[in-house]
């Protein structure tokens, strides 16, 4: 623990990186798995005490409580007291296998760590044995197994399928990719890019009290643009939450994940595939529009409801409603509380976008985008207007003393021809002087 206490001021000195120190503190709760609670209290106490910076707190404090929780997990996994329900795989034999830390699964892929949970299965890290054999730098993927209650829905395999063609569909930085649609027996999982960092869940936990805007921009216009990418594809997610958002506060890159229940918007889009996911209904109530509620037809507006759900949470902290759903809140004429940090602009921006009802609400991410974070085009106008000043009186003097300069120069030049017309006229009653004298002596001689 002093020897973490050490690296950590060492960190504050700015004598070694934040990599270094992420890396001393892995090391530890690696050593001591018990160690999780301590440093916990250890750095709130050196955060309370105004001793670590709330970004290096939000990191370490993330870093633990994952440590935490994965140890927690596989615990209860020795003890065969986890969830059934999420947890099980049937292997070539047919046989019921717990999934757990070094399962190797088709001899391809080697579990290292259980990730979560989601609404259709169970996620875990994983090494790809190939990438692994061929010395990749990078041979992790993320595998998501289809739990119990999913893997007994008639369409369950039809979603997964679904889910990996949008996948495929979609390319943009801020998506997740997918590789591989595959299954053992009976057991179905999909193999996708693994992501490094942590979701906003317990980013957002991790910050009570909200982040600034200025970190906060770039995770909500990023996300906001993949949003605005898929809508624009002919896909609603419709369950848009903090935690199918990955981001990593390191490399400050953020990514959608889980397209499990994402539906075509078209109605005869839709029809075409036979299958609809909205009939899993699937979503995340506090973060789900009145109108997935109710029940009504997918629509671009319901992304944009969570959205700004997800955004208010990362500047304030909390959820807009207190988590109640949107009829709810309706129901009871709730309006979000206005950020501080934000302007009137901002804040009606954010209040738009969280309107009940799908005519009320901004009709686009981009919009949303644009209202929450304008343009400064006063502040540019005045840039360019004092610039065009600038360089009138630039011109204006500069005019001025290039003048001067041709009139020294004229001067000057007026200064030298008088100077020689005087030498000349010197000379020349010089010469006058001489040939006067010469006369003279001529008529003396005489």
């Amino acid at each position: 623990m002093d020897k973490f206490k050490s690296t950590l001021e060492a960190f504050l000195r700015n004598e070694i990186k934040r990599k270094d120190l992420i890396e001393q503190l892995e090391q530890l709760l690696a050593q001591n798995p018990n160690s999780s609670s301590q440093l916990l209290s250890d750095i709130t106490n050196w955060h309370e005490e105004g001793k670590l910076p709330q970004d290096i707190y939000a990191v370490l404090k993330i870093k633990i409580e994952q440590f935490a929780n994965v140890t927690a997990i596989a615990n209860s996994q020795t003890n065969q007291s986890i969830n059934t329900n999420a947890s099980i795989f049937q292997n070539d034999n047919n046989e019921e296998v717990v999934l757990k830390q070094d399962l190797v699964i088709r001899d391809n892929y080697r579990l290292i760590e259980r990730l979560g949970e989601g609404g259709m299965g169970v996620v875990w890290k994983a090494i790809d044995l190939v990438q692994e054999e061929g010395d990749s730098r990078n041979p992790y993927v993320a595998i998501k197994f289809l739990s119990k209650n999913f893997k007994d829905h008639p369409d369950a395999l039809k979603a997964l399928v679904r889910e990996l063609a949008r996948y495929q569909r979609l390319s943009h930085p801020n998506i997740v990719r997918a590789y591989e649609l595959s299954r053992v027996s009976s057991t179905v999982f999909m193999v996708m890019e693994f992501l490094d960092g942590i979701s906003l869940k317990p980013f957002i936990k991790a910050n009570p009290n909200g982040i600034s805007l200025e970190e906060a921009k770039p995770i909500i216009q990023n996300i906001g643009k993949a949003l605005s990418y898929i809508h624009k594809e002919g896909i609603a997610h419709l369950d848009f939450k903090p935690d199918n958002v990955f981001y990593d506060p390191e490399k400050k890159i953020v990514k959608i994940i889980d397209f499990g229940i994402a539906r075509l918007i078209k109605p005869s889009e839709r029809d075409k595939t036979r299958y609809d996911p909205g009939d899993l209904s699937a979503y995340t109530e506090p973060y789900a529009s009145s109108e997935m509620l109710l029940g009504l037809d997918p629509a671009a507006a319901d992304d944009i409801y969570a959205l700004a759900c997800v955004s208010y949470e990362l500047l304030s902290g909390k959820h807009p409603f207190n988590r109640k759903t949107a009829t709810k809140a309706e129901a009871e004429k709730l309006s979000p509380k206005p950020i501080d940090k934000l302007s009137k602009k901002q804040n009606k921006a954010l209040k738009d976008a969280l309107a009940f009802r799908r005519e009320d609400r901004t009709p686009t991410v981009d919009k949303f985008l644009a209202d929450i974070f304008p343009h400064k085009k006063k502040q540019s106008s005045l840039i360019v207007s004092g610039i065009i000043i600038s360089l009138l009186c630039a011109a204006i003097f500069g005019g001025l003393y290039w003048k001067n300069i041709e009139d020294d120069k004229k001067a000057q030049e007026t200064k030298e021809i008088t100077e020689r017309l005087a030498e000349l006229e010197r000379l020349k009653k010089q010469e006058q002087d001489r040939k006067r004298e010469e006369i003279e002596r001529v008529k003396e001689k005489d």
